[in-house]
Formats: C-alpha cells, structure tokens, sequence
C-alpha cells in the first residue's frame, strides 16, 4: 500500500477507535456511520408486477447513469491517456444491473470519487495497456480482450502486487470481499466511524480529480465562464456538506 493509503488507513482506524471510546455520538451529537444491518440478502427473482408503474423512472435513472459514466470514463481516459468506449459502458452497466437486481441492489454507475480514491492507493500511474484492455476498439473479439485482461492481470500479481497498484479488475473483488466481511462479520465495528473522517478521505482523494488549470484558462479567456466555474465549485462543495449533515 502506498504511504497515503497507510496515513488514511491509520486516521480511519484512530478516529474509529475515539469516537467509540469516548461514544462521541452521544456525548457530542457527532454524526457517525451508525448501526449497519447484518448479513446479506438472498439472490431471488425481482417483483416484476409494478414493471408498468416503474418503468418510467428506470429509464430515467438508467440514462442518467449511463451518462454520467460514460463521461467519467471519457474524463479519466483523456487524463491518463487512453480513448474510453462509451458502448462498453453501457455494456457493462447493463451486465451490472442484471446481476444486482437479483439482490437488490442499487443502480450501478461510475464514481469520480471512487476512482480517485483508487489512485492516491496506487504507487504507479495508470497505464496505457490498462486501456488497450477494457476500452479495446469494436473490432477487437471478445476473446482477444479477455486474454489481455488475464495476462494483464497476472502482470499485475507478479510485479505489480507488492506495490499494491490497482491495475486490474482483481482490486473490484477484493472491495466485494471486503464489503461482504463487513456487512457479515464487522459490521459493529463500522458503526462509531465519523461521517467527516469518511468524507476528508473521498476529498483528499479528489484532489487529483480537480482540474484548476481548467479554472485559470477560463480566467484568462472569459471571466463569464471563470465565474459560472467557481460558483459551480463552491455549490457543489456546499451541497456535499449539508447532505453529509
């Protein structure tokens, strides 16, 4: 693991342990995870006779989510270097969706905040054979990218996995795994993490995600569009913390 990943690891399990010692919740009102629900619910099919009643806001939440997806997979792919696949997006929300609705799960989409959170644990960049995997050019078989992601991920055991690099779909099951162990077995001890601490951990990752040379060009082009940027930037921060709160 990389030294910022080991600094958040030692604040999320410090902060954990003084708001349990000291039951901070209570004596303080300090907003905490709270008391998760145990075990994991059973793999049955969906309800499908409100399918009519719901149909309009599934439409409406799946495309919101392939957009918003497919443009953090553009966003990431011209900040590292490799040409992202919006088809394949979809692809693989669909795939996604399918499998969680068995479960119950909610809607799957892409996360800026996860991906930046996965590059501050990571001690490399992220590479231009990572896109040649997953956003691979239609002409591309299926086998042809399945073969380059088993390569790729044996790669990423053999040279890559002492420096903790999330550089291949593996790092996806060891979060599933970790979730499942938390949601089966530790779910008390998630309960006393503060709210803040949770959240300095996704800003401080968002760090690599803020583009504020984008801010100074649009200082020195229009200080129309500089100003609709800020007030975007400080709206969007103020929102973030009263739903926090």
């Amino acid at each position: 693991m990389s030294p910022s990943g080991r600094r958040q690891l030692v604040v999320l399990v410090v902060a954990g342990l003084v708001s349990y010692i000291f039951d901070l919740h209570e004596t303080t009102g300090l907003a905490v995870v709270g008391e998760v629900p145990p075990g994991l619910r059973a793999p049955s099919l969906p309800d499908m006779s409100r399918w009519a009643e719901l149909l309009q806001a599934a439409v409406t939440i799946a495309a919101v989510n392939f957009v918003l997806s497919a443009q953090v997979a553009l966003s990431l792919g011209g900040m590292h270097g490799y040409k992202a696949c919006p088809s394949q997006e979809l692809v693989a929300l669909s795939l996604a969706s399918a499998a969680g609705c068995l479960v119950g799960s909610l809607p799957p989409s892409a996360s800026f905040s996860r991906s930046a959170l996965l590059g501050t644990l990571s001690k490399s960049e992220w590479s231009h054979q990572r896109g040649t995997i997953f956003f691979s050019p239609p002409s591309v078989s299926f086998w042809e990218r399945f073969g380059r992601v088993l390569s790729h991920t044996s790669n990423c055991f053999s040279t890559h996995f002492a420096e903790s690099d999330v550089g291949s779909p593996i790092h996806n099951l060891v979060s599933a795994a970790v979730v499942i162990v938390c949601a089966t077995l530790l779910y008390k001890t998630v309960a006393p993490l503060p709210h803040a601490v949770l959240a300095s951990i996704i800003v401080i990752a968002l760090r690599s995600m803020m583009q504020f040379s984008r801010a100074r060009f649009y200082f020195k082009v229009s200080r129309t569009e500089f100003s609709v940027w800020v007030a975007s930037f400080i709206v969007t921060l103020a929102l973030v913390s009263l739903r926090a709160n």
